[in-house]
């Protein structure tokens, strides 16, 4: 475990990791092609279709790519050609979805959000009445920390016999997702996020639906990397088609046995009442920052600057330089106005009060 001086990271990814997930990635990266490693793939499986609420029969395939490589594979593999697919574009990475469907020709209708929105029920009138192959979001949008109601998409999807496809990448084990419960047929997931992991995996868990459509061939991904027939083939013998991030991979069953001795509902737990006290520390500490989104993750605390003398993308690069403390920057309209805390990995009250002492600090230098 870190100590308080140690704990350095409020990114979203990479985060602060465990020591011990660390003290792994040291070693001398196995062979793989073989029974022993295929039975960490498994190992691997079972628990992450355990922390995902998956439905019996899912299926999990580990791709060595960023996350928005698993985008793209799942894009690939479940957006129809001809029949469009429900976006909903929360402006940030929602737009990322919007722009994989243009680059690979899949036709798309959006439910454009303003900034820091989140999709509630009432915003299920706004959506189309056309027939959606699928229906594509981010659990929340890393840009601004807005969560989306998945209940209500996941339903949208019931109601259009759409395969429902989910980027949970920074939000799995930060806020609450339940497959089955919802619906969900494939869900996201990226290793640097909650997971604490090195960058460089990237994993997609199928729905039992997911996994048929999958195997019948109904869709010409287009891909030959991204074909995850060739995934399910190989992860049912608990392998991959290509060579896979294999230090990463056995961190991630050390990572996952960690997680399962928690549980799911306690993970999420305690990202939020690390959220919440943080959120509740800025409030008392009267800094000139707001929580931006209408209804925020608990992974992300993005702040928005209400003192016009204060800028965040400075602020962000200060205390990189001044305290080695690493924040997240935004880019585009955002850039001056909103920089974000992540609640991901290790974290505790204490290294979020020394964060809310070095805020204070420099607002104070700045004469803010």
């Amino acid at each position: 475990m870190s100590s308080e001086e140690d704990i350095r990271y409020f990114t979203p990814g990479p985060v602060q990791m465990p020591a011990e997930i660390c003290a792994l990635g040291g070693r001398q990266v196995p062979y793989f092609r073989n029974e022993q490693f295929s039975r960490v793939v498994l190992d691997c499986e079972r628990m992450l279709l355990e922390l995902a609420g998956a439905k019996r029969g899912s299926r999990v395939i580990l791709l060595t790519c960023s996350g928005t490589g698993a985008m793209e594979a799942a894009i690939a593999n479940f957006c129809s050609r001809q029949d469009p697919a429900l976006v909903i574009n929360s402006q940030g990475f929602g737009q990322r979805l919007v722009d994989i469907c243009d680059t690979l020709q899949r036709p798309c209708e959006e439910v454009r959000l303003p900034l820091a929105v989140a999709f509630k029920p009432e915003h299920v009138q706004d959506v189309p009445a056309t027939k959606f192959s699928t229906v594509l979001c981010n659990a929340h949008d890393t840009m601004t920390g807005v969560r989306h109601d998945l209940p209500s998409l996941g339903e949208i999807a019931r109601r259009n016999e759409a395969l429902f496809l989910v980027d949970g990448i920074s939000s799995f084990l930060c806020d609450p997702i339940g497959m089955d419960d919802w619906g969900v047929d494939v869900l996201m997931i990226g290793s640097q996020k909650a997971l604490a992991l090195p960058p460089g995996l990237a994993i997609l868990i199928l729905s039992p639906r997911a996994v048929e459509h999958v195997r019948s061939r109904r869709q010409d991904p287009g891909s030959y990397y991204f074909d995850l027939a060739a995934g399910l083939d190989n992860a049912d013998r608990g392998q991959t088609p290509f060579t896979p991030a294999v230090g990463i991979v056995l961190q991630l069953q050390a990572r996952l046995e960690s997680l399962c001795r928690i549980g799911v509902d306690e993970c999420v737990r305690r990202t939020g009442k690390l959220a919440e006290y943080f959120r509740k520390a800025i409030v008392a500490a009267r800094l000139p920052f707001r929580v931006y989104p209408d209804i925020p993750s608990n992974g992300i605390t993005a702040l928005e600057c209400m003192n016009p003398a204060l800028k965040a993308d400075e602020l962000v690069r200060d205390l990189d330089e001044s305290c080695g403390l690493y924040l997240t920057p935004n880019g585009g309209a955002l850039r001056h106005s909103v920089f974000r805390v992540s609640h991901m990995g290790v974290q505790t009250e204490q290294a979020l009060d020394n964060l809310v002492h070095a805020l204070s600090d420099y607002v104070e230098k700045q004469g803010a």
